[in-house]
């Protein structure tokens, strides 16, 4: 089993697996490190024995009075988008092409 595994099925961090697991001289690397069903026992012991010591308290949401919103003002219409002229492209002096050039003739195989 992995300690990721045993961590949520005990509903505790890896982390404090990874700690308990090293008090009981255990070396694991990190989360995905594989245990023992003897280790897992041993963790499960431990945590399992205190379970309001190391279960937190559950915390309420806070409840926040309530703001009153701002009035909202009317929208001030503002100046019309005026059209934006579109700018003149000069043509440019385009250079004369040179004449196409004819290939030349092939004569005829003899």
């Amino acid at each position: 089993m992995r300690i990721h595994e045993a961590a949520k099925k005990l509903n505790v961090e890896s982390k404090d697996l990874i700690a308990a697991l090293a008090k009981h001289g255990v070396e694991v690397k990190n989360h995905m490190s594989a245990i023992t069903d003897g280790d897992f026992a041993k963790l499960e012991k431990e945590f399992h024995a205190a379970p309001a010591a190391a279960a937190p308290a559950p915390v309420k949401p806070e409840v926040k009075p309530e703001v009153k919103k701002a009035e909202v003002k009317p929208e001030i219409k503002k100046e019309e988008a005026k059209p934006v002229p579109e700018p003149v492209v000069k043509p440019q002096s385009v250079a004369a092409a040179p004449a196409p050039v004819k290939p030349a003739p092939v004569a005829a195989p003899v």
